[in-house]
């Protein structure tokens, strides 16, 4: 059984197929399912929820048939891998065929990043340190 706790932050994604996005998150990412709302008219669910790890919690809901959506304009999220690498989530997402991986890229703010397009153009970003040995001065300094 899930947890269930109170979430300080969840990012609510509309997307054109909510079957095969859910799929994708879990194939590509590493997400879980927590829950399904009631199935709609055409007998999928109007709402998933998501969760990789803790605090990382996403809400996909079946856009309405022609919605335009958002897509990578509209939504940045940014992910701590957890146990995994930012190099084991790339890998993961190139096998699942995702729109688009952009890295593993370090950055001067002493992070390695991986960025991922969703089926919808919703851009998902995971973070990982590099070395946890320097302050923030130091980063900064650099």
């Amino acid at each position: 059984m899930e947890e269930f706790y109170p979430m300080p932050v969840f990012f609510s994604l509309e997307v054109r197929d909510i079957a095969a996005s859910a799929a994708w998150y879990q194939r590509a990412l590493g997400f879980r399912s927590v829950y399904e709302a009631s199935p709609g008219e055409s007998g999928k669910p109007n709402m998933v929820h998501l969760r990789r790890e803790r605090y990382q919690d996403i809400m996909l809901f079946q856009a309405a048939t022609g919605a335009e959506l958002w897509g990578a304009a509209s939504v940045t999220v940014n992910f701590s891998p957890g146990d995994t690498s930012v190099r084991e989530i790339a890998d993961s997402a190139q096998a699942a065929d995702s729109m688009k991986v952009e890295g593993p890229v370090e950055r001067p703010w002493n992070v390695r990043e991986v960025t991922v397009y969703d089926p919808d153009g919703y851009r998902l970003r995971f973070s990982e340190p590099i070395d946890l040995t320097k302050t923030f001065d130091e980063v900064m300094g650099e």
